[in-house]
């Protein structure tokens, strides 16, 4: 399971509306965690998860605002990735 980058600024909304309801800063670069689907589906995996890795991604100069803008052609100059099991 993953998340795709292209879907950023649907979590971002979210995040600013979970930031604001539980009286939170509202960050400009990261999201709030959001854990409560998160742990859902691993309990209902259970043991056909044998390892979590979270993948952060990091655009440099650009950061793709929606599916249009690549599919446009439209990518940053440099793209990070950060992998942690």
């Amino acid at each position: 399971m993953f998340k795709l980058p292209i879907l950023t600024f649907v979590f971002v909304t979210a995040s600013v509306k979970y930031a604001n309801k539980y009286g939170l800063t509202n960050y400009q670069y990261v999201l709030h965690p959001r854990s409560k689907g998160f742990v859902h589906t691993v309990k209902m995996l259970d043991k056909a998860v044998d390892a979590i890795i979270d993948i952060t991604v990091a655009y440099k100069y650009y950061i793709p605002e929606d599916r249009d803008s690549l599919v446009q052609g439209e990518y940053a100059d440099e793209v990070h990735f950060y992998v942690k099991r």
